[in-house]
């Protein structure tokens, strides 16, 4: 018997010193992969995964933070990608409105696994010069979060501190970049255009850098050319400062900059313009510089997209910043007016 205790108190000491093993993590997997719009004939679609067999599945679809809409379908298993048609029409919302579907799966055991799609923003440029003007691959407001508001979805992520606040003096909202923050959107083909068009409205008191840039929006490599372009600021004399340009093409890099200065503590909207033709610069629905175009731009990095610095983080903007616009053509000039004016 006392053997038999002896036994048993080692065999605790033995389980106690015992790390627990970590739990393992369930294999069932549930994704909202995107969901998709077609103005056309208004049908809603919603791409996900399921890798295992359930027993029901919910689309929850949100206005914000408001429930518009829910239906249960039925799922089966698959380690592909689904889709699950909607039309607007049922979610009985009206436009411009911030969409998002949460999927709810119910396993055959009674779990609830849910997961929740990226914003898909509807209608928030009908009828502005933004929306008119074809071909809108991105555009970022930057003044309540850093999505894309065009059906593309190509949403920027924050690194570093970044303050969403109106620019001085005014009652206009932007986004405050500092101390090396930026914004940020993985390599995506569609952002890799030849021939573009980059809208932007900024803010600034001076430009403290080495070098006296800052990048507005780049994909140029950060230790040397390759093939990119780059939309920047740059400080050459105490007074303003020059909208700056630089790009490569089949090997030949350029740079372009414009001829006069614009002053600081002074919002200021500009427009860089590239196709086969012509390389422009617009300063408040002013060209101010035009050259011959040396070509269309190559441009077939696999770089992130970067706002507010150029990838690798060097010369990062210091600053204010709003409605950041990518269209993968060049903007006319009546289109071009047609924007600034919105600044006035």
């Amino acid at each position: 018997m006392k053997t038999r205790l002896v036994l048993y108190l080692f065999v605790l000491l033995l389980l106690g010193n015992c790390e627990r093993p970590d739990p393992i993590q369930s294999a069932m997997r549930v994704s909202v992969d995107q969901i998709q719009y077609s103005p056309n004939d208004g049908s809603i679609k919603t791409l996900y995964r399921i890798n295992f067999k359930s027993n029901s599945t919910r689309f929850i679809f949100l206005k914000g933070d408001q429930l518009c809409y829910q239906t249960t379908a039925t799922s089966a298993f698959s380690n592909s990608v689904e889709s699950f048609i909607t039309h607007f029409n049922d979610l009985n919302i009206t436009l411009p409105a911030k969409l998002r579907c949460v999927m709810e799966v119910t396993t055959l055991g009674g779990e609830i696994i849910r997961d929740t799609s990226e914003p898909l923003n509807i209608g928030f440029l009908d009828n502005t010069p933004m929306g008119n003007a074809p071909n809108l691959l991105a555009f970022w407001p930057l003044t309540d979060d850093y999505e894309d508001y065009t059906l593309n979805q190509n949403h920027l992520s924050a690194v570093g501190s970044l303050i969403l606040t109106n620019m001085p003096n005014t009652v206009i909202k932007s986004t405050y970049f500092s101390n090396n923050a930026y914004l940020t959107r993985p390599h995506n083909n569609q952002l890799n255009p030849r021939a573009l068009s980059i809208s932007a409205f900024l803010y600034l008191d001076d430009i403290n850098d080495p070098a006296n840039i800052y990048n507005l929006v780049s994909k140029r490599d950060y230790t040397g050319w390759g093939s990119s372009f780059e939309f920047k600021v740059s400080k050459r004399t105490a007074e303003g400062y020059k909208v700056s340009l630089s790009w490569s093409i089949d090997g030949t890099k350029t740079e372009f900059e414009s001829a006069a200065n614009l002053p600081f503590k002074k919002a200021a909207h500009v427009v860089y313009v590239h196709d086969a033709n012509v390389v422009q610069i617009w300063v408040n629905g002013e060209k101010t510089d035009e050259i011959a175009s040396p070509g269309l731009i190559s441009n077939d990095n696999t770089l992130p997209l970067c706002v507010g610095t150029r990838p690798g983080v060097r010369h990062s903007f210091s600053g204010y910043l709003r409605d950041v616009g990518i269209w993968g053509r060049a903007l006319n000039s009546q289109e071009i007016e047609d924007i600034a004016a919105l600044y006035r």
